[in-house]
């Protein structure tokens, strides 16, 4: 079994029960949840098949009571190599480490910022 990324909600000073949220198969790593200031689109890390290597920064849009599908952030942002520990601001920039990436170390910072959209 991998990592997993389970809920619990504050009500009223009590905690609800925990709830495992459903990313993929149990064999996988699913982990370093961040969740956006809107609370819409959950950013974590897996090693799920279809990424650009290692460990990646995936995001899942919250629609309803529910989380959608999965989806790589791509190669603007993954590497071969490890992509951990995402933190999302309130302008929506990403931050996140990387060791696949050209910087003084291991596991360096890098943010990454979002695009503005054609129209």
């Amino acid at each position: 079994m991998g990592a997993e990324i389970w809920n619990t909600q504050s009500m009223g000073g009590r905690w609800s029960d925990p709830v495992k949220i459903e990313l993929g198969p149990d064999s996988l790593i699913f982990a370093h949840p961040a969740i956006s200031p809107d609370g819409k689109t959950l950013y974590f890390v897996s090693d799920m098949p279809g990424g650009f290597g290692g460990k990646d920064l995936w995001m899942v849009p919250r629609i309803g009571d529910e989380w959608g599908t999965p989806v790589n952030l791509g190669g603007d942002i993954n590497t071969a190599g490890d992509e951990l520990f995402p933190t999302v601001r309130q302008d929506g920039t990403l931050y996140f480490s990387s060791d696949g990436l050209v910087g003084y170390g291991g596991l360096d910072i890098f943010k990454a910022t979002p695009r503005e959209e054609d129209g």
